[in-house]
């Protein structure tokens, strides 16, 4: 297993600030993410409707929370030491958008030219599908990468990319920020109170992640996999030290935000969270 801690990375800008390319923008999250690592000017609106129609009522929260913290002392907002400097979707209306709004100087023509530019990526596409191709470019010329969750559409396709960053000896992460929700920290020390929570294997664990998951409304069965429990059993973490394995395959209406959730919760990762009594 390669030793992380042994490698040594010098930007490739050889300057203080590390330049950061983000890769699609059909996750919302692009437009957070791009705010509070660079600003958002403001003469530009934060929207509620995306260009291409689609209705994003939730901006609000993040855009409020942005300028309170732009002006705390100490927030660290914008953030100092690195900065969005290119960008690619495959909606150029959003990416024009963005780069207005957030000051990002080039708007590339694909993920390859946004690897030519930076020295770390973030793939933000929403499409777990599409998260391998994407995050190539990145991971073969060694850039640290940050896929967004879910990693990915299987996990074959998850070690694929936990493989091809071993490989090229490529820093990488994926997951998500619920697991340091307060509310859903509060709530697996209840669990791991109430039911035992994951106790390092996949025994005592199970039931309480089972109970939570139900109580969450989600339907199918609940399927814990092999790389359930702990912070280095996942097909991910192996690679990266802390990564999830998630397919997004919503069963009962319960998306993978909730699959994630239920995970938190327990303390744990799962490789394979749920499969539907069709999928079983």
């Amino acid at each position: 297993m390669l030793e992380w801690t042994e490698m040594n990375y010098e930007y490739r800008g050889g300057g203080s600030v590390v330049r950061v390319g983000v890769v699609g923008t059909d996750n919302t999250h692009a437009f957070s993410l791009c705010a509070f690592v660079n600003g958002w000017d403001e003469g530009v609106a934060v929207p509620a409707r995306l260009p291409g129609g689609r209705a994003v009522p939730n901006f609000w929260l993040w855009g409020s929370l942005l300028r309170r913290l732009e002006v705390e002392p100490l927030s660290g907002v914008p953030l100092e030491g690195a900065r969005v400097t290119a960008l690619w979707s495959a909606d150029e209306r959003e990416a024009e958008l963005l780069a207005r709004a957030c000051g990002i100087e080039c708007v590339c023509e694909g993920p390859e030219q946004v690897c030519e530019l930076v020295d770390a990526v973030m793939v933000l596409s929403e499409r777990p599908e599409s998260h391998l191709e994407y995050a190539r470019p990145a991971l073969e010329r060694g850039l640290p990468t940050f896929i967004d969750k879910p990693l990915a559409e299987s996990a074959e396709v998850a070690r694929e990319i936990g493989r091809l960053a071993e490989r090229c000896r490529a820093r990488w992460f994926s997951g998500s920020g619920l697991r340091w929700s307060p509310e859903l920290l509060a709530a697996r020390d209840f669990v791991r109170a109430r039911w035992g929570g994951c106790a390092g294997d996949i025994g005592g664990g199970a039931g309480g992640c089972r109970a939570v998951w139900h109580s969450c409304g989600g339907g199918g069965e609940f399927v814990p996999g092999a790389g359930y429990c702990g912070g280095a059993g996942n097909v991910g973490a192996r690679a990266a030290g802390c990564a999830t394995g998630v397919s997004r395959r919503a069963v009962g209406g319960v998306g993978a935000r909730d699959v994630l959730a239920v995970s938190s919760v327990c303390g744990g990762y799962l490789q394979q969270h749920v499969v539907s009594p069709d999928q079983s």
